[in-house]
């Protein structure tokens, strides 16, 4: 690899590990976990239908190895139900409840504010270009 494509890859991590950072730290001072926040920002994008554990597991942003345990600390919390799918009585699904709810959108509003700030040196425009590169980079296919 070349030094360019190495100094290209430690800025990622460098960026990645920053925005992670400021995100860890909004959801450890509402009580939460990093990770248990995505599955959070996961369960409240899918409404009163729910998702069932592996999908979530699937839609994570960094790899959660024990997701099973991790719903069932947010359902200790009562951040999270689970409930028995009526068409398929084997499916489980996962939803956020009303408290779980209220603390996604809590921790959201500060995460918006912090995701703005981390961007605010780049233009409309840079981002968008950002956007699709590191999509790119993300999928593998060049």
């Amino acid at each position: 690899m070349t030094s360019s494509a190495n100094e290209l890859l430690a800025a990622l991590w460098r960026a990645a590990d920053t925005t992670r950072g400021r995100l860890g730290a909004i959801a450890e001072d509402s009580g939460i976990t990093f990770q248990q926040y995505m599955v959070l920002q996961i369960l409240s994008d899918s409404g009163e239908v729910g998702l069932p554990t592996l999908e979530i597991a699937r839609r994570m942003v960094e790899r959660a190895p024990g997701i099973t345990g991790l719903v069932d600390r947010l359902e200790r919390l009562g951040l999270v139900r689970r409930q028995r799918s009526d068409a398929d009585r084997r499916q489980i699904r996962c939803l956020l409840t009303a408290q779980g709810r209220e603390l996604f959108t809590h921790v959201e509003a500060a995460a918006a504010a912090a995701n703005s700030e981390t961007i605010a040196m780049l233009t409309g425009h840079e981002v968008g270009v950002l956007r699709h590169l590191l999509g790119r980079v993300g999928r593998g296919n060049g």
